[in-house]
């Protein structure tokens, strides 16, 4: 490629022309070569041949280093001190021959025409140095300029004066214009005319001070969309480190901008949903410890906007003293199982405490190691007081619930005790008939009736015992001296107690081998296996009811017990309130509703765990959990 217009100024070779020197120091140099070939020439007298001889390479050198001025100044200086110095004192003060002159002329003759040579020789070293000079640029221009229009960006070279004196190919392709209508400041033709007047003076000002710049703009594409490019310019600089101009390129950002406005609009989405659900998203660098939030955290620990820096130790510090066990807790969580759920108090900035729940994630680099971590706050300070007032409601309906049950279990047996005693006090008060009869003689009292009342106000009265002695279950008790018991003996004692239930069952199939003690007294043991044996032959509607007992050991140190029936079932409402003392679906009388509260009271006091799945029709499956007994006292 030419250097010519509308090519790129590429770097010029950087090998100084030899031989050159600035003419004050050609001519200090020459007057100094001068005087030394004059003191050799006194010196050397009578042992070198002619002698002018010494002044001859003077000449030339002065020739070569500095031009035909210097030469010739060698030359006429020779003369002069060999005619004013050297020449009188070999006369010694005697007149000069006619053979000196003629001597001292034709050397002044010889000598110029040695710079003459010495200069035309010099001349044409220069223009063969220039010659190559010329051709080195000319191919780095080439090499250069190819290399630009290869390249996948836009690059421009612009002059000392600011303007543009070239463009690659894909600056060109780019706009759809020729180079001649982009140079010089034809180029800004393409600016987006609100980004004209910034660009310019941006562009101007780092001009002046001759400093590289980035600047971002809009320009016209050939289709006639504009494109935000990012230009960049770095000072150029000539062969004596003079500012030359610059060299800058473009990169088309338009694809970027357009990402990031994306994500910024997406960003404005999940803030707004994360507010509408009060959901505040996190993540944590650990690392670097820089923590990303989205606006509702931050509002959840009361700032109305994204604070500047946020980290684990500044969300510590609104964590509540007596929470923050539970924040530390929480992080151990996470690198042990790479989750965490944690609910603690805050006490946001300026506002009271509040309730709030996080759960999250932790994840692990390739190498293994803890990286960051990720997770979701949410205010559960609402949440949590309707959580409190349903539990004080459902505490309220079982009371409820109790309170009917007692009067309902007590006021029938009770019933029968007041008729019994108002009869009594009715066959024995002062207007009694027979009494009367007995007194005077005559009559015999009804022993046979009057026993039999006390005995069925008697059989009332232990009703209502037994009745408040099953409510003590609910409450702390005495332990027995033996607080633990083989599961086998117990099960073949409550098949016993259950054999009237069970006799309607299509069958019971027991499958039970030897099995460790568990931590449950034998009376205690017997009452749950028989409450729930009782319940499996009670299910028993009009079809065949299959009744199975299962007993094995279970996970680890546990025993399990499987109870099930394929009996009539129970529905989702029944199977909720399963639990709740006095809560039964018999009828009057045939049911006080407090075998399977009891049932859990005592597996939840032993440590285990007791579920019930049921369906309507497909019958009932109750599994109960034990741990091994141990052989100490829990």
């Amino acid at each position: 490629m030419a250097v010519a217009a509308g090519t790129p100024e590429g770097p010029a070779a950087s090998a100084p022309p030899p031989l050159r020197m600035s003419r004050a120091a050609a001519y200090l140099l020459t007057a100094l070569g001068t005087v030394a070939a004059s003191w050799l020439r006194l010196l050397l007298d009578g042992y070198i041949g002619p002698e002018y001889l010494l002044f001859h390479p003077v000449v030339v050198l002065a020739t070569l280093r500095g031009g035909l001025g210097p030469g010739i100044f060698a030359a006429l200086s020779s003369a002069a001190l060999s005619a004013l110095w050297i020449l009188p004192l070999e006369r010694q003060g005697g007149p000069m021959t006619a053979r000196q002159a003629i001597g001292l002329a034709l050397f002044t003759l010889v000598a110029t025409f040695l710079a003459l040579v010495a200069a035309r020789y010099r001349s044409s070293l220069h223009r063969i140095r220039d010659l190559e000079l010329v051709r080195a640029r000319r191919e780095a221009d080439a090499r250069f300029g190819d290399l630009a229009d290869a390249a996948p960006v836009l690059i421009w070279i612009s002059g000392p004066d600011g303007r543009f004196t070239w463009f690659n190919r894909a600056w060109l392709e780019f706009t759809g214009r020729a180079m001649a209508q982009e140079v010089g400041s034809g180029w800004t033709e393409g600016l987006h005319p609100d980004d004209l007047r910034a660009a310019r003076e941006a562009y101007l000002g780092h001009l002046a001070r001759r400093a590289p710049f980035v600047l971002e703009c809009r320009l016209r594409r050939h289709d006639g969309e504009y494109r935000w490019i990012a230009a960049t310019g770095v000072p150029r600089k000539d062969e004596r480190g003079a500012f030359a101009g610059y060299l800058g390129t473009g990169v088309d950002l338009t694809e970027h901008k357009r990402s990031e406005e994306a994500l910024r609009i997406n960003q404005a989405r999940l803030d707004l949903a994360m507010g509408s659900a009060q959901l505040g998203l996190w993540e944590l660098d650990l690392g670097t410890g820089a923590v990303w939030r989205t606006l509702q955290h931050d509002r959840i620990f009361g700032y109305d906007e994204l604070q500047p820096a946020w980290s684990v130790g500044e969300a510590l510090r609104h964590v509540v003293p007596e929470d923050r066990d539970v924040f530390h807790r929480a992080f151990e969580e996470a690198f042990a199982t790479g989750r965490f759920h944690y609910e603690l108090r805050i006490q946001p900035a300026g506002h009271p405490q509040r309730w709030i729940a996080a759960d999250g994630e932790l994840f692990r680099d390739a190498a293994g190691a803890p990286a960051r971590m990720r997770g979701v706050v949410v205010d559960v300070t609402e949440r949590r007081a309707m959580d409190e007032r349903a539990a004080r409601a459902e505490r309220l309906a079982a009371v409820a619930t109790l309170v009917r049950g007692m009067s309902h279990e007590i006021n029938s047996p009770l019933a029968s005790v007041v008729a019994n005693l108002d009869y009594l006090r009715e066959q024995l008060g002062a207007g009694s008939t027979w009494l009367a009869e007995v007194r005077s003689g005559g009559g015999r009292p009804p022993l046979a009736e009057l026993q039999d009342a006390l005995a069925d106000a008697a059989a009332g009265a232990d009703r209502v015992k037994l009745i408040v002695k099953d409510m003590t279950t609910f409450l702390p008790r005495d332990r027995p001296a033996e607080r633990h018991a083989c599961p086998g003996p117990a099960l073949r004692a409550a098949l016993e107690l259950a054999a009237e239930e069970l006799r309607p069952c299509a069958g019971v199939a027991v499958e039970v081998g030897a099995l460790p003690d568990v931590p449950v007294s034998r009376e205690d043991l017997v009452q749950v296996l028989y409450s729930l044996l009782a319940n499996a032959g009670q299910a028993t509607g009009s079809a065949p009811n299959q009744v199975r007992v299962a007993g094995a050991l279970g996970p680890p140190g546990r025993v399990t017990f499987t109870i099930s029936d394929t009996g009539t079932g129970m529905t989702p409402f029944v199977l909720q309130h399963v639990f709740e003392p006095f809560f039964t679906t018999r009828g009057v009388g045939r049911g006080k509703g407090l075998g399977l509260p009891l049932c859990r009271g005592v597996i939840d006091s032993a440590g285990g765990e007791i579920s019930i799945e049921s369906a309507p029709g497909l019958g009932t499956t109750v599994t109960v959990t034990l741990p091994v007994f141990m052989g100490r006292e829990a």
